[in-house]
């Protein structure tokens, strides 16, 4: 039964009204197709938090120390499927806001009319994490989607009681897990939810909540037992960063939590823009449909605690957030606004809103394309790993790997960036050496590359922990890493390679210090 009345309802044409679904996959199809497909013709690597993924999910581990593997899997399924790394991690991405937003389209449809629902769920396209952040594939890609569809099944669960709904609410729990243990604070929120609420509390003498429990439960014992194993790595990695970012005063456990929010304007703003012809500029809400039966108890619990528990768990730990850790915060905003909002009853104003959304879903890839064709012009003297020529890299390796030995190039190691652009553009796909799926005899044994950035214009010291390598350090001011290449006596130093970015733009080029280690049968022969 849909709850909304006499605002969420206005006279549409019948003949428009039946085409809902056409607009709907109409727009989210184009949508998808734009981010999916057409990023590799404007920026030719990925960024670090993608690359990780496609490492990661090559060597089909169950979870790293920082984060559940589920990303990883998701990318390199899609890679073996594709036949090519260039466009996996984008087809991931928008596979997963394809189904975000049907989750959200679906769900609205429960509490709005077909044209509003319409718009609470296409007026997500302008979310910034589907937009130019949804390129940037990582831990938090699925994390949204099922987010939404366990909030989404769970609706379905209450109000049916159907067993199907149940088990999808725990299959889509435990999934998030895997993407994100940020998943266990939507856990928490249904808990507390099937408690406050006096109609989802008597489902606790069903078996619904327990079989949910139950899914949940047996899909999640791989990732505990591997939690068991590493001494639960993954809770050291998060009070890790947790420490590192840690309010140096209570003022700050105050200040924190506020600044959090704030941060999280800009990501609204441009949600915002397709409900203005709806909401007008100065939004009006009936408060007394916030709370008033079932359905809007669910949608106003499900949208509202999330944002309160994690304000004051950021101010309890005391510790900064990034904004994107609130990403998934926000998926039911539209929705959420046009319910309780005073909306503008007239055909006309809806129209407004659609072709405001099919204008910004052409608008935002055209200006993204735009900046990062031209970003280059004020990045001349700076290193960009959208520009970084990772496929010549690649071959250059293989061809000086095959011209000395008739073995496998098996890895490569040093810079977390450089090693997995040849590992993910690589033919014969080296791995990037981790002890989390190899030992130091392994690499010593096998051989491979050492490499590392050579006179960069960052005086910094380069460290990434991506893969467990915490010895791996240097500024490339400085040149080769002396220190570390003392590790691996039988490495042969080449000359410092030297790459042209990947733009039309005068840039300074990469220079990539390269070692190789000869694999040990090798050593045998010649000896």
């Amino acid at each position: 039964m849909k709850t909304d009345s006499s605002y969420s309802r206005f006279a549409f044409p019948d003949h428009l009204s039946g085409k809902m679904g056409f607009y709907f996959w109409t727009i989210l199809l184009t949508h998808a197709f734009l981010w999916s497909f057409l990023p590799p013709f404007f920026i030719s690597s990925f960024l670090q938090d993608t690359w990780e993924m496609m490492v990661i999910g090559s060597n089909w581990v169950i979870s790293t120390h920082k984060h559940p593997a589920f990303h990883g899997w998701m990318a390199e399924i899609a890679r073996q499927i594709l036949r090519s790394p260039d466009w996996a991690p984008y087809v991931c991405s928008q596979l997963a806001v394809i189904l975000s937003v049907y989750g959200i389209w679906r769900l609205a449809q429960t509490y709005l009319s077909p044209p509003l629902a319409l718009i609470a769920a296409l007026s997500m396209l302008s979310y910034t994490y589907f937009l130019h952040e949804s390129i940037r594939y990582n831990n938090h890609t699925f994390l949204n989607t099922f987010w939404v569809l366990s909030v989404w099944f769970l609706w379905e669960a209450v109000s049916k009681n159907q067993l199907r709904y149940w088990i999808l609410t725990g299959v889509c729990l435990a999934l998030g897990i895997y993407c994100k243990l940020t998943m266990f604070l939507l856990v928490i929120a249904i808990v507390c939810y099937m408690t406050i609420d006096p109609k989802a509390r008597l489902y606790w003498k069903t078996t619904g909540p327990y079989i949910s429990t139950a899914v949940c439960f047996l899909l999640f014992l791989p990732l505990l037992f591997y939690m068991f194993q590493t001494d639960f790595s993954l809770l050291s990695y998060a009070n890790t960063q947790t420490e590192a970012l840690t309010a140096p005063s209570l003022f700050y456990h105050f200040w924190y939590p506020v600044k959090f929010l704030i941060n999280q304007i800009p990501v609204l703003l441009l949600v915002i823009l397709p409900l203005l012809p709806l909401l007008g500029f100065r939004w009006e809400f009936r408060r007394e449909v916030l709370w008033q039966n079932a359905e809007s108890r669910f949608l106003t619990f499900f949208f509202i605690f999330p944002i309160i528990f994690q304000f004051f768990l950021i101010g309890f730990l005391g510790g900064y957030s990034h904004t994107a850790w609130g990403c998934h915060l926000w998926l039911f905003f539209p929705l959420f606004s046009l319910y309780v909002g005073k909306v503008h009853r007239n055909p006309a104003s809806w129209r407004r809103s659609i072709r405001l959304i099919t204008f910004l879903v052409f608008f935002y890839f055209g200006l993204w394309a735009t900046i990062e064709m031209v970003r280059p012009l004020w990045r001349q003297e700076k290193l960009a790993r959208e520009y970084f020529p990772a496929q010549k890299l690649a071959d250059h390796l293989e061809s000086v790997w095959q011209k000395r030995y008739s073995v496998p190039l098996e890895y490569v190691r040093g810079d977390d960036w450089l090693a997995a652009s040849a590992s993910i553009w690589g033919k014969s796909r080296p791995t990037v050496y981790s002890p989390l799926w190899a030992t130091e005899e392994d690499f010593q044994k096998k051989g491979g590359f050492l490499l590392w950035l050579d006179e960069s214009c960052s005086g910094k010291v380069v460290r990434f922990d991506c893969y467990q390598n915490p010895e791996f350090f240097y500024s490339p001011k400085t040149g080769r890493p002396e220190e570390w290449l003392k590790k691996f006596p039988n490495a042969e130093i080449l000359p410092t390679l030297e790459l042209p970015q990947e733009t039309c733009f005068e840039v300074m080029p990469v220079k990539i210090g390269v070692a190789v280690i000869p694999p040990a049968e090798k050593l045998i022969i010649d000896n």
